[in-house]
């Protein structure tokens, strides 16, 4: 899992998919000072889960990956700064199960055990209906966007996931190792959590 600040590349996404939307957005300053120990890079490789927080679940290392064996709905593995703001996540998820969903959570805060216990934004695969999802978390969840990828989701498959959040503008493309297998989904609120740590997150199924 790698998180850095959000570059000219990852703005020319979040633009693109703000096109998809028809929301008007201002885009903030890309080098806030709080975000002075971007870029970061997890060390699951090394063995090392330092800094790491559990809500829920049954995370551990395995293979240089972490791994969630737990069915468990809205497990979460989090970490990172509460005012980190503007930034690009990237991470490979792999679902265990055929009836779940897992992946990537963003400007995250207050975070509890529970479904959907947390304040933030969630982007993932979910094969329980071959979807790609965007929505936001405030104990409690509102769906923003549910786009069927070209190729049907295959549980043990991996999926690279790229995540921008870039003002009140969260966009993320999900994609596979299959030649022009992209699927892009976004979101705007004009009330947006603007800070906030990252996560690993799933839902009903091992991930």
């Amino acid at each position: 899992m790698k998180l850095r600040r959000a570059n000219s590349q990852s703005i020319w996404i979040v633009l693109a998919a703000a096109l998809l939307i028809t929301a008007a957005f201002a885009v903030e300053a890309l080098w806030p000072s709080q975000n002075s120990r971007l870029p970061w890079q997890d060390a699951f490789a090394a063995g090392d889960t330092a800094g790491w927080q559990t809500f829920g679940g049954a995370w551990s290392l395995y293979q240089g990956a972490i791994r969630n064996n737990s069915d468990e709905r809205g497990a979460k593995f989090v970490t990172g700064s509460t005012a980190w703001t503007d930034y690009a996540v990237d991470a490979d998820v792999s679902l265990l199960g055929d009836d779940g969903d897992a992946g990537v959570i963003v400007r995250s805060n207050d975070e509890e055990e529970g479904v959907d216990s947390y304040s933030g934004y969630y982007v993932g695969l979910r094969d329980s209906n071959n979807s790609f999802v965007i929505g936001r978390a405030d104990h409690g969840w509102v769906e923003y966007q549910a786009v069927s990828p070209h190729e049907r989701l295959q549980p043990s498959r991996w999926y690279h996931l790229h995540v921008v959040a870039v003002g009140c503008v969260i966009a993320a493309v999900a994609s596979s190792d299959s030649p022009g297998d992209r699927t892009w989904v976004a979101m705007h609120e004009s009330s947006c959590s603007r800070s906030g740590r990252i996560g690993l997150r799933s839902y009903s199924s091992g991930g």
